[in-house]
């Protein structure tokens, strides 16, 4: 079977290459592993003026 990465985790892949900044800030991927319910305010925070579409609603967000 040819392996085809599926919606959930392209979509992870693409939420942790925006909070590491394509890879150039290993510590957000370690803060990731370290505290994994950062993900969704992590990712929010990178997002730029007009992306607000593509936010995860704070609806689902884990307060600390």
């Amino acid at each position: 079977m040819i392996y085809r990465p599926d919606l959930v985790h392209t979509l992870g892949g693409w939420m942790v290459r925006r909070i590491t900044n394509e890879g150039t800030n290993p510590e957000k991927a370690v803060e990731v592993l370290i505290n994994p319910t950062s993900l969704y305010t992590l990712y929010n925070q990178t997002l730029e003026k007009g992306m607000e579409d593509i936010a995860v609603d704070t609806s689902v967000v884990v307060k600390k």
